[in-house]
């Protein structure tokens, strides 16, 4: 959920004009109230990465389309805070987790596989769901198996890690690959392994003492 600014970047375009036959930069503004204009995503320019925008043919979506990807994303995120946590209190950790946290690749899978705005919607409120769960759950079940001395360096560490995300996405996409379909196969591939590995974790200490 921390990289959907660069899934909705806009890219450095291009247009043709017909007299000259020549290029010229331009934006979506450009050719977009002008129908007739022939235009292409540049590549070539530091600005530009493939993303949502260029791989679902979206450069002349509606602001409000637009804006409504982050926005499910954080309904989806909402939601599941408002209710999953204390479900995972009452009826354990483990049960809450791999319950639902299996939508985060099922949401990848969505974005990878049902190329439109409409997929690309279901697929991040379903991420924001899952999200929730890993950061809050998945978050103090982890610190359960800690012992309690190491909890405070351990939490560190795990927050730290998680908020860097952003700026490592930006040095992948300047260094590695601007596409973003190898980094969401990987994140559907770790998804999968993180789910599968939790039905073999035992449920939470606190609980099971509880009981």
């Amino acid at each position: 959920m921390y990289i959907i600014h660069f899934m909705q970047a806009k890219p450095d375009y291009t247009c043709l004009n017909v007299n000259t036959n020549t290029s010229y930069p331009c934006t979506a503004d450009d050719f977009c109230s002008r129908p007739g204009i022939k235009f292409k995503v540049d590549y070539s320019t530091e600005q530009t990465i493939k993303n949502f925008i260029t791989d679902f043919d979206l450069h002349c979506i509606d602001k409000v389309q637009m804006s409504m990807m982050g926005t499910v994303l954080f309904i989806g995120y909402t939601l599941s805070c408002l209710i999953l946590p204390r479900l995972a209190d009452i009826h354990g950790r483990k049960k809450i987790f791999c319950g639902f946290y299996h939508f985060h690749a099922l949401g990848t899978a969505v974005i990878l596989f049902l190329p439109s705005y409409i997929g690309i919607y279901i697929g991040l409120f379903m991420i924001g769901i899952s999200s929730s769960i890993r950061s809050t759950v998945g978050y103090v079940y982890a610190l359960e198996f800690i012992q309690f001395k190491h909890q405070n360096v351990a939490g560190t560490v795990l927050k730290t890690v998680d908020v860097m995300t952003p700026i490592l996405f930006s040095l992948l996409f300047m260094y590695v690959s601007k596409d973003w379909r190898p980094y969401y196969y990987a994140g559907l591939a770790i998804s999968m392994g993180a789910w599968v590995s939790s039905l073999f974790i035992p449920e939470s200490p606190s609980l099971l003492m509880a009981q």
